[in-house]
């Protein structure tokens, strides 16, 4: 519904406005031909996710 209240897709998109506005780090990823559930947006996702989780990652050197 494009009402201004049940809108999920629009909602993500202000979501996403706001933490960028505020210099929130976050990841905003928009998966096509979903649907209601995860479906085929794991494989769009995934790679991308894990990616982020761990950028600037450095593992500790012994000592």
């Amino acid at each position: 519904m494009r009402d201004e209240m049940h809108d999920w897709v629009e909602a993500n998109h202000r979501m996403a406005k706001v933490l960028k506005e505020k210099n929130y780090e976050y990841q905003y990823l928009f998966c096509l031909g979903s649907g209601h559930g995860i479906g085929n947006a794991q494989a769009q996702f995934l790679p991308h996710a894990i990616e982020w989780v761990w950028k600037g990652y450095a593992p500790k050197k012994d000592e």
